[in-house]
């Protein structure tokens, strides 16, 4: 089913949209809500002309430091990373860093770490392994030391854990951070989100490195095509999960 595109929203309308306590019917948020289910679903082309449309929008309307600015790059830079350029991604998610809290608040404020942690699977990818696992234990630290963090922030920094503890060979820390995830973030109504199916791959991988194979076996047959159906899927982490499912036949 094709979806109705949303209006842009004009440059009036995006000042009114914080002037306002009557927020234009063209709000960032009613934009996202058609975009994300088309990245979800994979239509990564039409989600990255939406979210470009919206920039526009944004640029055209708000003062150049306004937060939305910055979230909509990070927004567009998964998309850009599934579409395979990677190197245009990390440079979206560079610019939303320098845009939103980076700049604004210093890289050491919550919202900037939990930008910097994204930067990591993107740099796994590109082979930049030292800097992913830079970025992932940056991020992980401030969010893990601050009390206020939300649990899903802490489970995405479980789950960048995860990642580059598994690239770097530390199996024992992949099941550890992993467990954490999957822990704070339980199947919604049954249904396993799609970054807690990935960190259920890894995990399945680290478990069969380890030995441990029908843990291992029911973690990668379980996890791992939902997170490979999923249109953002990290193609990384499908070839380990196939590499140590292979391995258990």
């Amino acid at each position: 089913m094709t979806l109705p595109r949303p209006r842009a929203c004009s440059a009036p309308a995006w000042r009114g949209y914080w002037s306002s306590s009557r927020r234009p019917t063209c709000a960032p948020g009613r934009r996202n809500a058609w975009r994300s289910p088309l990245a979800h679903r994979g239509q990564l082309e039409e989600a990255e002309q939406l979210e470009r449309a919206a920039i526009a929008g944004l640029r055209a309307g708000l003062a150049a430091d306004n937060p939305l600015i910055g979230s909509s790059l990070r927004n567009l830079a998964p998309i850009l990373a599934a579409r395979g350029r990677l190197v245009e991604g990390l440079a979206y998610l560079d610019s939303a860093i320098v845009q939103g809290p980076g700049g604004r608040r210093g890289a050491g404020s919550l919202g900037a770490a939990y930008l910097i942690g994204q930067r990591s699977p993107i740099l796994l990818r590109l082979g930049r392994l030292t800097e992913a696992v830079a970025a992932a234990r940056f991020g992980d630290s401030v969010i893990q030391s601050n009390r206020d963090t939300p649990v899903r922030r802490r489970a995405d920094a479980d789950r960048w854990m995860a990642l580059v503890s598994y690239a770097l060979g530390a199996h024992d820390t992949v099941i550890l951070r992993a467990t954490a995830h999957l822990e704070a973030q339980p199947p919604n109504g049954g249904v396993l989100r799609p970054e807690s199916a990935q960190v259920e791959c890894v995990l399945g991988a680290a478990l069969a490195a380890r030995g441990r194979r029908e843990e291992a076996r029911r973690a990668l047959e379980h996890a791992c095509p939902v997170h490979d159906a999923w249109g953002l899927a990290n193609p990384m982490v499908t070839g380990w999960g196939r590499e140590a499912l292979a391995r258990l036949r």
